[in-house]
């Protein structure tokens, strides 16, 4: 499985620089992808699974036009 935003499955070209970051409750950086393209699959940055849990993310479609969204996924395994 994995993390798919629908907004840019239908309308990628409408964002071409994007970015999503994941992070855990403690604020620390798990995954960054510029642009993202609906493929997170709860490993970090280093490749290794994320353990189950909810963590938070933000994805900036368009940093000049200030849109942003924010919120959590649960990874369970």
């Amino acid at each position: 499985d994995v993390f798919v935003f629908q907004l840019l499955e239908l309308n990628a070209s409408d964002y071409p620089d994007n970015e999503l970051i994941i992070f855990n409750r403690w604020g620390d950086i798990l995954y960054e992808a510029a642009p993202y393209n609906n493929n997170w699959d709860g490993t970090g940055s280093n490749g290794t699974p994320v353990p189950e849990g909810t963590y938070y993310y933000i994805l900036r479609l368009d940093i000049g036009q200030g849109d942003i969204i924010r919120g959590d996924v649960t990874v369970i395994r």
